[in-house]
């Protein structure tokens, strides 16, 4: 058992697990704050200096009601994730309205970027990013549940140029899952042709 300053019992390793905040861990490491009412934190932070300026804080937070109840990773005193007991995850917001909700500051332009590919492009139609819309429909299991698709395409072989492509799903094409407009890097604009 370890005491604080006032002599209260503050944390208790048992049976192989540490309690803090708690005299009855339920796991390796359990760490609560013992108040009950809402607005409280239990928290774990990650500091790489002595004055206590560079940290990192992962927090479980009891809002002001059951519907902001969640996590909260707060660097340097702010929330940049929120991760709520609904499912909803907030990147820039603490009050996620969606499964995930990206909100840019004031003045801040709200951005999700996706990059991927090859580091050096060798042929014509590499995918570098794409953006899938799934279906739970089991009549889309033929293309991992794939419904819709749009994708940044290299349109020519050293990847100095891109195209974006528009791809949707019918059942009983071949193949079911297939590009339907094209944008290319000049502005031209495919309907059922990639040329």
């Amino acid at each position: 058992r370890f005491y604080g300053s006032d002599n209260a019992e503050t944390a208790r390793f048992t049976d192989g697990k540490l309690g803090i905040g708690t005299t009855s861990p339920d796991t390796q490491l359990h760490i609560q704050n013992p108040s009950t009412s809402w607005g409280q934190y239990a928290t774990i932070r990650l500091g790489s200096d002595t004055e206590g300026t560079n940290y990192a804080d992962l927090k479980y937070y009891r809002g002001a009601d059951s519907t902001t109840e969640g996590f909260k990773l707060n660097i340097k005193g702010t929330d940049v994730l929120t991760a709520l007991h609904t499912g909803n995850v907030g990147i820039g917001t603490t009050s996620p309205e969606s499964l995930v909700h990206i909100k840019g500051a004031d003045t801040v332009t709200g951005v999700l970027k996706i990059e991927g590919g090859k580091d050096t492009v060798s042929s014509v139609g590499e995918i570098n990013a794409q953006l899938d819309f799934g279906s739970n429909d089991a009549s889309v299991n033929s293309t991992g549940n794939i419904a819709g698709r749009i994708a940044s395409v290299t349109s020519y072989d050293n990847g100095s140029s891109v195209d974006m492509t528009f791809s949707t799903f019918k059942q009983g094409d071949s193949p079911a899952l297939s590009e339907k407009v094209r944008i290319t890097d000049t502005g031209r604009v495919g309907i059922g042709t990639a040329s």
